[in-house]
This record gives structure tokens, C-alpha cells and sequence, in this order.
């Protein structure tokens, strides 16, 4: 996005940066080392935008290291310290992959966290809605209608982020294609909630979301119709050895809404059910793998077993999963994998809107039981929160630095 020139004052960097379109911008300048923190709702992934901050700085030539705070919603996710020096001659192709990684520091706590806190930003997010195009692709196989049928939706999403941690999504959705469950085929909500998030500092986080998920699509009083909940999701989750464990619990409280023909169904609050899932998590620092242990009780009122792995490579990621629900033959036992994929995208943005088409491609398959294993869809998982900026992945990824 910017050239080898030189920029130079450090107002020069920092409007460069801003133009760049990144946002919640805070930035410090003492004796060469330079602090920034930011937000990236520009680049898909969050390494290419620290590569892009560092070119600016290196060829800017105003500093001879950097500590980088990447932000979302304006909560610290990790700290990165590059010393100017390594950066220049891993560009240049001087130093290796293994070289480089060894001098970068990375650490998922944040030293400086009241100075962040009480320092205003430039270019808050707060300014804009995000608006982002993302498809919705089901299918259903080995069926009389043949070995594939499929059901395609467009599914815009409005995001509003506003003080800190917090956000208004708003997701409609409008069918495109469907071979199976026609009588669903309108335009419909797919999901209205607003979401709290809040890391303490000692990586404690908690995730808070209350409104309408989607849950299925099921076949009740002689027609398919569409399955929501409606209700209070809390996601708790605490990292130990600077990520490389993971524990959470999930608690739920929701009530029945249904969907079809324009006519809503639903239960009241207090005929509501209780859900909750506890995770235990793992990352296995040299080979980008993570196992998840999961046990829960779902909205079947089942008892639920869950093992995934999910291992990155760079930015994709390829994940198993085998679930086994109370009651059912072990035979049974539900298996299937994911994939997430990047693509291509576009973005168009002013001072009011950020307007994307989706960045990533998730695909989910599931044998046996639905893929969500009888839980509402709340949005609170605090691990897609953190997004890539893992120790681990971050040191095993250099050479997304060089990417834009």
C-alpha cells in the first residue's frame, strides 16, 4: 500500500497510518522506540497489517524499534517487540525464517494497559458501521434426490462497535438456491444480539451476548420452519502459559422462537433451558495445532462429548472433530471436519461505512448430528476474538509479515 519512501517526521508516519484506514490509533515516541496501538478492519489477516505498520516505520527511518499492540474493539489482543535491524534484513531476504522468529518478542499480556486505557485514539472505529456480505452454503448428501442437494443464502451482517468491548450485529438473510427445506425460501432474520467482551489483565476474558441466534432448521406441524433462540449467552475463558492453554465455560439461558411464512412463534422466557459446555484447550507451539476436550449439555437436554483438532497452515485452517451424544449407540458417534479458508475481497469505505465482501470461506461438515451439536449460535467464542495474534502462530508465520 505505500512505497519505499521516505516519511519524515513522526506526524508523517502518523497520518500515514491513519490513511491507511487504520483505526483507534495510539501512538508513543521515546528515545527511537516507537508504541502503537491500533485496530485492523482493513487487512484480512493481522499479520499482513503489522508487516504493512512496520514498513512504514522502517522506511520512515524515525525509530530503531517497535512495540506493535494489535486491538479489537479497542482491547488489547497481543504485544509484538521487533527491533527495526532484524526487520530490515529479514526483508531483504538476509535472515531466515527460524532467525527471525527467535528475535521477535511476543507476549499476550500488555504492560501498558491503563496509559492505552486512558489515552484518547485517533480515527475511532466508532465512527462507521460495518457492513460485510458473507455466504450461506448447507447441503445435504447422500439424499433421494441425489448424492448432493444444497441450500444457498446471501446473509449481509451490520456491525456497530461503540465504547469498549462492546457491539450491535444485525445479520438478514436472503435466499438465493434452495433444494431442500423450499417452504423456508424468504427473506428472514439471521440473527440481532449485541456482545460485550472484556480481557483482564490477567488473561481472564469474559464474553457476553443477549438477544435472537439461529439454531436449525426443522420439520414441525407439516412443514420445515426456522429454529431461533432467543436469551443470555456467557462465554468465561482464562489462557495460561501465554496462550498454550485454554480453559472456558459456555452458559446459556434461551427460549424457543420459530419462523415461516412472516409469522413468528415463541415460548416464553421462563420456559426457557439452561445449556453449558466447558473446553479444555491445547496448542502445540511448533506445529500450529490445536486440540479442544469439550463436555456439555445441550438444548436435547443430552449430555455431550466433543473432541476437535484444528491445525494452521499460515491461513488455513483444516479441523476434525468427533462427537458422541448420552444415548446414542456409540456407534454413533457424530465425526466431521472443517474447512477455513482465505479468499479474495473487496472493500469500499468513508468516514460513515466500511462496506466488505466476506474475507474468509467456513465450511462445516457433520455426520450423524447437526454441526453445532444442539446449541444455539451465540457469538461469544473469546478464541475467534483473539484472531491469529497466538504467540506461537505469530513466532511459527513470519513470512505473513512480507505479505499484503
Amino acid at each position: 500500500m505505500i512505497g519505499n519512501q521516505s516519511i519524515e517526521s513522526s506526524d508523517g508516519v502518523i497520518q500515514t497510518i491513519e490513511k491507511q484506514g487504520f483505526e483507534n490509533l495510539q501512538i508513543t515516541m521515546e528515545n527511537r522506540h516507537i508504541k502503537i496501538a491500533y485496530e485492523n478492519r482493513i487487512y484480512r489477516s493481522e499479520m499482513n497489517a503489522m508487516g504493512s505498520i512496520l514498513k512504514t516505520i522502517l522506511y520512515a527511518d524515525i525509530a530503531d524499534s517497535v512495540t506493535l499492540t494489535p486491538l479489537h474493539r479497542k482491547i488489547p489482543l497481543s504485544t509484538i517487540g521487533i527491533n527495526l535491524d532484524d526487520f530490515s534484513s529479514f526483508l531483504k531476504g538476509n535472515t531466515d525464517n527460524t532467525t527471525f522468529s527467535s528475535q521477535i518478542s511476543v507476549d499476550m499480556g500488555h504492560e501498558d494497559w491503563d496509559e492505552y486505557e486512558n489515552k484518547p485514539v485517533l480515527n475511532p472505529s466508532s465512527k462507521r458501521l460495518e457492513i460485510t456480505i458473507n455466504p450461506g452454503i448447507e447441503a445435504m448428501f447422500h439424499t433421494n434426490q441425489g448424492a448432493a442437494i444444497w441450500k444457498l443464502n446471501l446473509i449481509p451482517k451490520v456491525a456497530y462497535s461503540f465504547g469498549k468491548g462492546t457491539q450491535f450485529v444485525f445479520e438478514g438473510i436472503f435466499p438465493l438456491y434452495y433444494q431442500f427445506h423450499e417452504e423456508t425460501k424468504q427473506i428472514k432474520l439471521g440473527a440481532a444480539y449485541i456482545n460485550y467482551t472484556n480481557k483482564s489483565k490477567n488473561l481472564l476474558w469474559t464474553s457476553t451476548s443477549m438477544g435472537a441466534f439461529p439454531w436449525k432448521t426443522e420439520h414441525r406441524g407439516g412443514s420445515y420452519r426456522d429454529f431461533y433462540r432467543y436469551g443470555i449467552s456467557n462465554e468465561t475463558t482464562k489462557f495460561y502459559l501465554d496462550g498454550q492453554i485454554d480453559l472456558s465455560m459456555k452458559l446459556d439461558y434461551t427460549a424457543h422462537l420459530d419462523y415461516l411464512d412472516g409469522v413468528w412463534g415463541y415460548h416464553s422466557a421462563s420456559s426457557g433451558k439452561f445449556t453449558w459446555r466447558g473446553n479444555l484447550g491445547y496448542r502445540f507451539n511448533k506445529q500450529d495445532i490445536h486440540i479442544n476436550f469439550g463436555h456439555g449439555k445441550n438444548l436435547d437436554e443430552k449430555s455431550l462429548t466433543e473432541l476437535k483438532i484444528t491445525r494452521s497452515f499460515r491461513e488455513t485452517d483444516i479441523g476434525f472433530h468427533a462427537r458422541w451424544n448420552e444415548g446414542d449407540e456409540f456407534s454413533n458417534f457424530t465425526l466431521g471436519f472443517v474447512l477455513d479458508l482465505p479468499v479474495p475481497f473487496f472493500q469500499t469505505r468513508n468516514n460513515a461505512v466500511i462496506l466488505n465482501s466476506f474475507k474468509r470461506f467456513f465450511w462445516r461438515i457433520s455426520y450423524h448430528d447437526n454441526p453445532q451439536g444442539g446449541f444455539p449460535k451465540t457469538r461469544t467464542s473469546v478464541l475467534h476474538f483473539q484472531k491469529r495474534t497466538y504467540p506461537s502462530y505469530i513466532r511459527n508465520n513470519p513470512k505473513l509479515f512480507l505479505s499484503e
